[in-house]
């Protein structure tokens, strides 16, 4: 394929990210997102890439269109184009707008999406690993009225990105698995304390991350060392909840934030928690998890598209 890069988007361990136009005239309009990284650093990439493959038609979670070696002696990985940023990026713009967090009924339906992300990553045998508002991306999305919400907003749509810190849970019970994984702020107590990794950390930072847009700052904002925060979570705290919560919501960071990791509800069970499945903001995403169950429409879990037939939809504009 070929393509021109266009402006960076960021950097990272791995390398750098930057916008990419196809060279082709009818498919200029389908930007891209290339990670690029050197060839002696490639690792990382060539495995995130084999990841998201098996990912392909998965609602929730970013696509990948194509990736590999170039003759440049660089890995580059080509990814939908995220043109709302990250999540990230939007608790910073209620911030800036409003002084606040995203309202309360905004995050319940932003919850679920990435709990459907979460509960097909790990039917598929993985762990994230490093889930975070900064690597869950943002599109375009629908009025909120479209989610049984009043107003005239706009509910973006969320995919998790960023499998660079993935891993098999095969892997982890056999002891391949490489343990230092997360983001300190993010990480759950049996990760701090003996390096144990399960699909149940995923769960914590999905808390971490719900609780971040309500209240618009990181977990554990009080502190300033990460050492600190290190030993609260060893001590087994956990973040603190705003007052003004719904009872509902108390109780679904308590189950995600559960010292003992046994305890802590998988992405399904949390899927049926009153907070994401009851009241306003559920229109929507449940008559779409209707028809895709009923028709099994490609792109619904468990009839992804084909590799060649994602990417030829998408360099074509149709959606996907």
């Amino acid at each position: 394929m070929e393509w021109d890069r266009g402006m960076r988007l960021g950097k990272g361990s791995f390398g750098e990210v930057f916008i990419a136009i196809p060279k082709d005239p009818e498919s200029r309009k389908n930007k891209m997102a290339v990670k690029t990284s050197s060839e002696d650093r490639a690792e990382s990439l060539s495995v995130e890439h084999q990841i998201l493959r098996k990912f392909l038609g998965t609602p929730g979670i970013i696509q990948c269109l194509d990736g590999g070696p170039s003759e440049k002696r660089t890995y580059n990985l080509f990814l939908e184009y995220a043109s709302e940023g990250s999540l990230s990026d939007l608790i910073s713009k209620y911030g800036e707008e409003e002084g606040t967090g995203i309202p309360e009924n905004h995050v319940r339906v932003y919850t679920r999406m990435i709990l459907q992300a979460l509960s097909s990553i790990h039917s598929l045998g993985y762990v994230h690993c490093d889930i975070k508002p900064r690597n869950i991306l943002a599109f375009p999305g629908s009025p909120a009225s479209e989610y049984g919400i009043r107003g005239e907003e706009t509910i973006r749509e969320l995919k998790v990105a960023d499998f660079g810190l993935a891993v098999e849970t095969w892997k982890l019970i056999q002891g391949r698995g490489n343990k230092n994984r997360g983001t300190p702020r993010y990480v759950p107590p049996e990760v701090v304390v003996d390096g144990r990794v399960t699909p149940a950390m995923d769960i914590w930072a999905l808390g971490c991350t719900v609780l971040e847009m309500l209240t618009g700052e990181i977990p554990w904002t009080r502190l300033h060392d990460i050492e600190d925060v290190l030993m609260e979570v060893r001590e087994g705290c956990r973040p603190e909840f705003p007052g003004w919560l719904s009872v509902s919501g108390k109780d679904f960071l308590s189950k995600c934030f559960a010292k003992d990791y046994h305890r802590r509800p998988d992405a399904d069970s949390l899927l049926r928690h009153p907070f994401v499945s009851g009241g306003c903001g559920f229109q929507k995403t449940k008559v779409i998890e209707q028809v895709q169950q009923k028709q099994r429409l490609p792109g619904a879990a468990g009839f992804p598209l084909l590799p060649h037939e994602f990417c030829e939809r998408y360099r074509a504009g149709l959606q996907v």
